[in-house]
């Protein structure tokens, strides 16, 4: 119990700095009249960033006091920092994706797999979502492969539906 306490507030604790970091992207926008492209790809970094369990809150917050700060430079060494802990995480989302593609390639080939009637190839989307999900159910979490099965097949994205063994 006290574990997932930590835990919870650990969670909670980056969901407030990923809250506080996007009011002060679209404070600084604003205040520079940034057109709104600009905003959205930060807001986009923000989000690949706030997806990945690996970047630490300390990180965020070092991000968020840097573009409080208010001067265009400090703005712009905030946005490249945040650039680059996007550039990290999509990195490690996609290594993830990777090694699990390499996996599945090699189960499938023991289990004959990919084959007629074994289970449809992973499109795009479900990929994203795969990783979407990995991200909000990390290792160690109850039921984890139904959770995320349950979550790409909720999507609609595929008429395929994917098993617990699928993920």
């Amino acid at each position: 119990r006290d574990a997932a306490a930590v835990a919870g507030a650990a969670r909670r604790q980056r969901e407030d700095a990923v809250a506080r970091l996007r009011d002060s992207l679209q404070a600084a926008a604003d205040r520079l009249g940034a057109d709104d492209e600009v905003l959205d790809g930060l807001l986009r970094d923000l989000a690949a960033v706030q997806a990945s369990p690996t970047i630490a809150t300390d990180q965020l917050e070092q991000v968020q006091s840097r573009m409080r700060l208010g001067s265009a430079q400090d703005l712009d060494q905030a946005v490249l920092a945040l650039r680059r802990l996007a550039r990290k995480a999509k990195e490690r989302r996609v290594a993830e994706i990777e090694a699990l593609s390499g996996a599945d390639t090699a189960a499938a080939s023991a289990t004959g797999g990919g084959e007629k009637g074994g289970p449809a190839a992973w499109t795009d989307q479900e990929l994203s979502l795969l990783s979407k999900a990995l991200a909000k159910y990390p290792g160690g979490t109850r039921n984890r492969w139904l959770l995320v099965s349950n979550h790409i097949n909720n999507a609609g994205v595929s008429a395929a539906r994917r098993s617990e063994d699928d993920c």
